[in-house]
């Protein structure tokens, strides 16, 4: 069967909290980034496992504010195979910042 190559965008709550959670030694769980964000914990869940379809810009903010990141930091374009199941992701590429 042929790959298919394609890109998609994914959010990266998921290393930002782990990066913040090393650097604060301390645990940045999806309670906790509720309790401090304002975002609800089954938002922040669905963001941080990518089932996210639609991103809300208001959420995307909260985000990028709370972690003092750009919103070109919070997403990766991600080259994707698909071989019937969806395939796996080979490379995670940085969005370039705009303007």
């Amino acid at each position: 069967m042929d790959k298919k190559q394609h890109r998609e965008i994914k959010n990266r709550l998921s290393v930002l909290a782990a990066e913040k959670g090393l650097a604060d030694n301390r645990r940045y769980t999806q309670r906790l980034l509720a309790s401090e964000t304002g975002v609800n914990r089954q938002t922040i869940g669905n963001y941080m496992r990518q089932t996210i379809d639609k991103y809300d810009k208001r959420i995307v903010s909260i985000f990028c504010t709370y972690f003092g990141i750009e919103p070109s930091e919070f997403f990766t374009w991600e080259e994707t195979n698909c071989e019937g199941d969806g395939g796996s992701a080979d490379v995670n590429v940085p969005l370039p910042a705009t303007a």
